[in-house]
């Protein structure tokens, strides 16, 4: 395979992947008119466990103990913060919360070094204050107070960017296959 080829593959891949991720807001704010949040929440884990059973299954049964504690930890912090997303999207518009939702990014690479002490490059920095900038902009009203799904979202944000990190760290001690499927079926989800 050529180089063009395989760059135009890659950016097929990431148009695809931004609509499948844009698309999972509409999806939501949609869903969240006719079911619970822990409804729809059991309903999407369930499909990845299965999904990635049917597809790793050999993988997944020889799972260790890190893979099940790992997984344990992550699936915990998401069955505490999962909710926060779903809820936000009844009191605010899935473009707001996909803009506010997507400040994750540029907050890893600070709770990384407070976690890690890896101190981010300069250009996170800059990241970093135009994330601010923007969430400011999107959120703040004329009282500058942030709106209730706004609040939920950005709290998601910052809880997704730590579950981000945590998945790093995990991820080198053991595989990230078993942890995953771990974390998609906690059976706390079954309400």
């Amino acid at each position: 395979m050529n180089d063009k080829k395989r760059v135009f593959l890659a950016d097929c891949a990431l148009v695809l992947a931004a609509v499948c991720w844009g698309g999972g807001f509409i999806a939501g704010d949609i869903a969240v008119q006719y079911f619970s949040p822990f409804y729809i929440l059991a309903i999407r884990f369930l499909s990845a466990a299965l999904i990635m059973f049917i597809f790793f299954g050999r993988v997944i049964r020889r799972c260790g103990k890190a893979e099940i504690k790992s997984g344990l930890i992550l699936g915990t912090l998401f069955f505490f913060v999962m909710p926060l997303q779903v809820i936000a999207l009844i009191y605010t518009t899935p473009s707001k919360q996909a803009f506010l939702l997507a400040g994750y990014a540029a907050m890893v690479p600070f709770i990384s070094w407070i976690v890690l002490g890896k101190r981010p490059k300069i250009n996170s920095f800059i990241a970093g204050i135009l994330v601010m900038i923007g969430i400011g902009l999107i959120s703040l009203n004329g009282s500058l107070s942030i709106q209730l799904g706004d609040g939920l979202s950005l709290s998601f944000s910052v809880f997704y960017a730590i579950f981000v990190v945590l998945t790093g760290i995990f991820a080198g001690k053991c595989n990230p296959l078993g942890m995953s499927f771990s974390h998609t079926s906690p059976p706390a989800y079954f309400h």
